[in-house]
C-alpha cells in the first residue's frame, strides 16, 4: 500500500500501515506488544506488533503482523486469534506469548513461520522484573528471562524454545549500562547472574538494594546491605572486569563531611550512613557511571541527591554531593555520551522543568547546559545514541502526552559536544520511548489507537 498519513485524537500525525490503526498496547508496559528489529536487512528498524480488530485488551482477536519501515507494508501475519499480549525479539527469533499466556512460541522474523511452541509451567507473569521498562519476555543474548505467576523464574532458549534453567524466585532489575546482568531474589538472599552465560557472579546472602553502573572496561556493583565485617548495614562498591566477570576489588562508601545528616534512608533509621541513598535498580535506567580515574558518580531518581566518590580498593571512601546545576533541582539520571558525561535534573517545586548538563569526564566541570525541557514523573528522562543526547521536551509541563499545538511534546535531540539543539522529534507520549540502535521508536498510548513513530537520529528524519 502507499503510505497514508492520519492523526490521532490528540492531533499527532502518524502513518496508517497495512496493519490498520488498531494495535494492542498494554496499559502498564506500552512497548510490550511491539518488537523492534530489522526484518528485511535494509538497515532500517522494522516492527512486529499485536494487531486487534476491536482495539481492546482481550485475547479474542489478536494477531501478529510484521510491518516494514518506511513503507508501512505488512510483510507477514501470524497467530490469528492465538497470540496473547506480549512479544519480544531475542537472538534472531520473534518470541510471543499465546493461549492467554499459557505458551510461548518462536517465529522466523522474515517469514512469520513458527519455529517452536513451548508450554509454560504456569501462566506468564506480564509484569516481569516488577518494572514497566523490562519486558515480560526479556531477551538476554540467546535466552529470554520470564517470570510465571506461581513465582517461578525460567530461562528459555530463543532458538529452540527449551527451558534451560528454572527455579523459585523473582527476577530483579539492576539498572542500565551493563547488558546481560540481572538479580534473582530467593529465600531471603539475592544472587547476581550474567544471564547469557548462565554464570553466577555474586551471592549477596541478603535481599540488599543493588544496582550496576558502567565503567571503561569494568563495572560497579553498588550495594546497600550487610556489607561490614560485623554484619552491619552500609554501602559498598564491588568492581568487576567487564569481560572476565571477575571481582577486582571492593570499597566501602561512607558519608563525607559535606553530606551531614539532613536525610534518612527509607528502611535504615538506625544506620550510621543513613544520609546516603542508593535507590532501587531500574531496568535500562542508568543511575551512575565510573570514570577512567576510578571516580564513581551515582544517584537515584527516587531521591533528590547524587554523589561523587573516589574509589580505592579496600578503603572507606567518602561520598560527596554532586551539586545540581541550579538550586531547587533534584537528580534524575546519568549517562556517558562521548565526549561528555551527561546528567539530567528535575525542578522539585512549581512548574515542571528538566535541565540536561554535559560535564567534563575527568573533572565533572560543566561544559554545557540545556534547558527548555520538561515533563513530570517521566520513567526515563534520558535516551542516548551515538552522537545524540535525547531528553523529553514538554511545553505543557504537567502532561507528558501530545495534545496538538497546546502541548506538542517531543524528544529533543541535543549535540553531546556542544549542547546545541539539533532537532525535535514529536511523539505521542514521552514515557513510551525505546531506542533500537540509532532509531528512536515511539509507541502510542493505550487510549489513542495510533501507531508507532520511528525517527532516524543519524539522518535526523522521520522514517515511519
Amino acid at each position: 500500500m502507499a503510505r497514508q498519513m492520519a492523526t490521532t485524537h490528540t492531533g499527532l500525525p502518524f502513518t496508517v500501515t497495512d496493519g490498520g490503526h488498531r494495535y494492542m498496547i498494554g496499559k502498564d508496559a506500552c512497548h510490550d506488544s511491539l518488537a523492534w528489529t530489522d526484518l528485511d536487512g535494509d538497515g532500517i528498524v522494522d516492527l512486529v506488533a499485536i494487531a486487534t480488530e476491536s482495539g481492546n485488551y482481550e485475547d479474542t482477536d489478536h494477531e501478529l503482523v510484521a510491518i516494514q519501515v518506511p513503507t508501512g507494508n505488512a510483510m507477514w501475519r501470524a497467530l490469528p486469534g492465538e497470540v496473547s499480549k506480549r512479544v519480544s525479539f531475542a537472538n534472531g527469533v520473534i518470541v510471543a506469548s499465546t493461549r492467554s499466556a499459557a505458551r510461548l512460541v518462536g517465529l522466523d522474523p522474515r517469514t512469520g513461520q513458527k519455529l517452536w511452541d513451548t508450554e509454560l509451567p504456569d501462566l506468564l507473569e506480564e509484569d516481569n522484573f516488577d518494572d514497566d521498562r523490562a519486558r515480560a519476555i526479556q531477551p538476554f543474548g540467546g535466552v529470554c528471562a520470564i517470570q510465571c505467576k506461581d513465582d517461578t523464574y525460567h530461562l528459555v532458549d530463543a532458538r529452540s524454545g527449551q527451558i534451560v534453567k528454572s527455579g523459585e524466585g523473582k527476577w530483579k532489575p539492576l539498572g542500565g549500562g551493563v547488558p546481560g546482568l540481572a538479580a534473582l531474589e530467593m529465600d531471603e538472599r539475592m544472587e547476581i547472574w550474567d544471564v547469557p552465560s548462565g554464570r553466577k557472579i555474586a551471592d549477596l546472602k541478603d535481599t540488599s538494594q543493588v544496582r550496576v553502573v558502567p565503567g571503561p572496561g569494568y563495572f560497579g556493583l553498588l550495594r546497600h546491605g550487610a556489607v561490614q565485617a560485623n554484619g552491619a548495614y552500609g554501602f559498598e562498591a564491588r568492581i568487576f572486569h567487564s569481560q572476565e566477570l571477575r571481582e577486582m576489588g571492593r570499597s566501602l562508601i561512607v558519608p563525607g563531611p559535606a553530606l551531614g545528616r539532613k536525610s534518612g534512608g527509607d528502611d535504615d533509621d538506625d544506620d550510621s550512613s543513613a544520609e546516603l541513598r542508593l535507590g532501587d535498580g531500574e531496568f535500562n535506567v542508568i543511575g551512575g557511571c565510573i570514570m577512567g580515574n576510578n571516580r564513581l558518580v551515582f544517584g537515584s531518581r527516587y531521591h533528590s541527591e547524587a554523589y561523587v566518590v573516589d574509589l580505592v580498593a579496600g578503603k572507606n571512601c567518602p561520598a560527596h554531593p554532586f551539586t545540581p546545576p541550579k538550586p531547587g533541582f533534584k537528580f534524575r539520571t546519568f549517562a556517558w555520551v562521548a565526549p561528555v558525561f551527561v546528567s539530567v535534573w528535575e525542578k522539585e517545586k512549581g512548574t515542571s522543568k528538566l535541565i540536561a548538563m554535559g560535564h567534563h569526564p575527568q573533572t565533572l566541570a560543566p561544559v554545557w547546559m540545556a534547558e527548555d525541557l520538561g515533563g513530570r514523573s517521566i520513567s526515563n528522562p534520558l535516551h542516548i545514541a551515538n552522537g545524540a543526547v535525547l531528553v523529553p521536551r514538554n511545553p505543557g509541563a504537567n502532561n507528558n502526552e501530545y495534545h496538538a499545538q497546546t502541548n506538542p511534546c517531543s524528544i529533543r535531540h541535543i549535540d553531546p559536544a556542544t549542547g546545541a539543539v539539533v532537532t525535535d522529534y514529536p511523539v505521542e507520549d514521552v514515557n513510551c520511548i525505546e531506542m533500537f540502535g540509532h532509531f528512536l521508536c515511539g509507541a502510542p498510548t493505550y487510549f489513542s489507537g495510533g501507531l508507532p513513530i520511528v525517527y532516524d537520529t543519524q539522518g535526523r528524519k522521520r522514517v515511519l
